[in-house]
């Protein structure tokens, strides 16, 4: 299968697989959050438009309810989403640890004269506890934020198409921003992981024979090697530090252009009189309720 982004989806399907009814589990939980979500503000929009005609109150206390319970019912699905994601995250990459240190056993010595036990255990341990937190929040975040997203633009265009087609044009911009910024970051990213496997690797080969190293004076000598490895740590971090966040903001700088365009123009065409108040609040809310999905969606791309 082809690899996205540098990663290799069958990977990530092999050891997903076995946990699949929990991964349908999880995709069913995240469906109904988004579509929890997704009702919310437009019981708002009702209890706004109907407070300001002055609908009765059985109507307002309707709205009122709907929308308490569907932000209650949307806070229970994430703390289930979450736990379920977790568990599953667990299992996979405990599967991929067993299999990697199997692996690693069955390499000749050569390999393990080249590579400390340090090295081995970032890359073992270290490596895959990247890939846990990747996996518990992949259909949370990932998935889900492009599902949110896209169901959001959907209403949108429902709505209103010149406010729909507007906001899909800001959310393509941005995510082409990003992924332009993550074709520079991720090279950067992945000599870090290939620096601090060293470090890694000089500290547990160095750390248990602190004795030896200090009844034969070589204090000077460890710490000359030390820094050496950890230069290259240092600048490699800043590096795919400071590439993420040159690239992060220039993008959520364009998207928070959403807010303002969504006031500006929901108030122009309610002055018009083609909108009610609840309508600009609804289109506002919708852009806000866009933006963290698409802010989450970036952060999984780049641990991805």
């Amino acid at each position: 299968m082809k690899r996205f982004l540098g990663f290799h989806i069958d990977l990530l399907l092999k050891y997903l697989l076995p946990d699949s009814k929990w991964v349908l589990v999880l995709t069913a939980l995240l469906l109904g959050g988004i579509g929890l979500q997704l009702i919310g503000p437009l019981a708002i929009r009702y209890f706004i438009d109907a407070a300001l005609e002055g609908g009765e109150l059985r109507g307002l206390y309707v709205a009122a309810v709907v929308f308490m319970s569907v932000g209650l019912g949307g806070q229970v699905l994430g703390v289930v989403n979450t736990y379920v994601g977790r568990d599953v995250a667990w299992r996979a990459t405990n599967r991929m640890r067993s299999e990697l240190l199997l692996h690693v056993l069955k390499l000749e010595m050569a390999f393990h004269t080249e590579h400390p036990p340090g090295e081995l255990v970032e890359r073992i341990d270290g490596d895959a506890e990247t890939l846990a937190n990747f996996f518990s929040r992949f259909a949370i975040r990932l998935l889900g934020g492009a599902l949110l997203a896209v169901g959001v633009l959907v209403m949108l265009l429902l709505e209103d198409w010149r406010i729909g087609l507007l906001m899909t044009a800001l959310a393509a911009t941005y995510l082409a921003a990003q992924l332009y910024g993550l074709k520079l970051a991720v090279p950067l990213w992945r000599r870090h992981r290939s620096a601090s496997a060293d470090l890694s690797g000089f500290i547990g080969e160095r750390y248990p024979g602190v004795a030896d190293i200090q009844k034969s004076g070589a204090e000077a000598h460890a710490m000359s090697g030390f820094r050496e490895k950890m230069l290259p740590w240092m600048s490699t971090h800043y590096r795919a530090v400071m590439t993420s966040i040159a690239g992060w903001m220039v993008s959520s700088n364009g998207l928070n252009m959403g807010n303002v365009l969504a006031i500006g123009v929901g108030g122009a065409l309610f002055l018009s009189g083609d909108f009610t108040i609840g309508t600009v609040y609804l289109f506002f809310q919708y852009q806000r309720l866009k933006m963290l999905p698409l802010m989450g969606l970036s952060e999984e791309l780049q641990n991805l």
